[in-house]
């Protein structure tokens, strides 16, 4: 590994955004060099390439405070914006006071409000606890999703029954009760928010890996199915082997990972039905959980939280890579190359040759993630003080000092870094920078 170069980045200028944000809870989508920001108070929309807010459109959102647990919507995955190229529009998603739901459109370029939809609390279903059996347990888990569709806009319940367990001490045991799944499907009209059309899917579930771009793929009773959205109604595409399944898709691959008694079963196909399916059984056995990944392309499979077995192209697997105490993310980068960060009582970045399965380098970090430049490849790890750019064969080429306290996002060009300055009172001010992903060290800001 190459030492790479140092350098500081100053901070200067106004705040680009109103003070105090909670960067923490926020999201986004990217567009080349536009990226939307979404939280429950707010949404904007900021130019990469030119270092500006362009627009920012407040809302009353508030957060869940006193919504009954019988109704309460889990707000694990935040409300992902989409972007609508088709529409120019951005759709988002916020929590009223009394647990309605509300379902917003922007105009994606100047920030506009277009339409607003107000959806009532969802019924209870046959898997819905009566009450809440402890203060910290909901009744049913539900999360709120929209579906990676282009032509319309379609909204995504998942839910199913309570899968948290736990003991009170007075030795009260809370067990978990019996599984039951089902995905409401809402269709809006990009145009004017009116409710197009309503499905409901019994019995199906939409795994963790492919909630957050759900393109139609679920499981019901072992069975993998995948959404016809032109007659709206599923179909069904295989079966599956093993149980606790974790799908993710890439274009028109899928993968499905499940865990077995004695291995780990794994599944490919293009969904398409193009190419013939893939599969095979790995003699790696999961204690807990098995997961599907994609990054840059490529499908990985974690196996708990210390093993990853990367694949080829053919999906056929490359090795095995075992890292301690516990894997918090990984990239990878190109196809010889991964980038794997390590949390726990050991923080460490490490980058693993795929074609020998050998470690490269090992470097102790605190990072705040791992991105990963879509045009060039290179890999940034955003850390307490610095920020550290490598390329995607793992070669590191800067190091930048910077007090930056989240990486938002990155574009085709640039980055977007959340700074917060501790001041004397005690509280603290908050500032978004865009800063150049290569080159020119200039840092762009917005001047109004």
């Amino acid at each position: 590994m190459g030492r790479g170069s140092r350098e500081e980045l100053t901070y200067r200028g106004t705040e680009c955004v109103y003070t105090p944000l909670r960067w923490e809870s926020t999201t986004s989508v990217t567009s080349r060099n536009r990226i939307w920001l979404a939280s429950n108070f707010w949404v904007c929309l900021f130019d990469l390439e030119l270092g500006k807010l362009v627009w920012l459109t407040a809302y009353g959102g508030r957060r869940f405070r006193t919504v009954p647990k019988l109704r309460q919507i889990k707000q694990a995955l935040g409300y992902h914006p989409r972007y609508y190229s088709k529409f120019n529009l951005i759709v988002h998603l916020f929590p009223e006071w009394d647990g309605r739901l509300s379902i917003l459109g922007f105009q994606a370029d100047n920030g506009t409000p277009k339409w607003r939809t107000l959806l009532p609390i969802p019924r209870p279903v046959w898997f819905t606890e009566n009450r809440a059996t402890q203060v910290d347990l909901q009744t049913e888990e539900m999360r709120v999703l929209l579906a990676q569709r282009e032509d319309s806009v379609t909204m995504v319940l998942n839910r199913h029954s309570r899968l948290t367990e736990s003991w009170t001490g007075e030795g009260e045991h809370f067990a978990l009760p019996k599984w039951g799944a089902r995905i409401d499907l809402i269709e809006f009209d990009p145009r004017h928010g009116h409710i197009v059309r309503k499905r409901v899917l019994k019995d199906a579930f939409v795994p963790f890996e492919e909630e957050t771009r759900f393109v139609g793929l679920h499981v019901v009773r072992n069975r993998l199915y995948d959404m016809d959205w032109s007659q709206f109604r599923s179909k069904l595409l295989s079966r599956l082997k093993g149980e606790q399944h974790s799908i993710n898709s890439h274009e028109n691959r899928l993968i499905v990972v499940s865990k077995a008694r004695k291995s780990t079963h794994v599944f490919l196909q293009n969904r398409t039905g193009a190419a013939e399916e893939i599969r095979y059984e790995l003699p790696i056995r999961a204690k807990h959980r098995v997961h599907a990944r994609s990054s840059n392309g490529a499908f990985t499979i974690q196996i708990d939280e210390t093993r990853i077995v990367p694949l080829d192209s053919a999906g056929k697997p490359m090795g095995e890579v075992r890292v301690l105490p516990y894997i918090y993310s990984h990239v990878r980068s190109d196809d010889h190359t991964m980038f794997v960060h390590c949390s726990g009582h050991v923080n460490k970045l490490y980058c693993f040759d795929l074609r020998n399965m050998c470690e490269k380098f090992a470097v102790p970090v605190q990072a705040l993630g791992l991105f990963q430049c879509k045009a060039s490849g290179d890999v940034y790890v955003a850390e307490a003080g610095r920020l550290l750019r490598y390329t995607a064969g793992g070669r590191m080429l800067k190091s930048i000092r910077c007090n930056l306290s989240t990486l938002i996002g990155v574009g085709e060009g640039y980055m977007l870094a959340h700074v917060q300055k501790i001041i004397a009172d005690g509280g603290y001010e908050s500032a978004v920078y865009t800063l150049p992903r290569a080159g020119s060290q200039r840092l762009h800001q917005d001047s109004s």
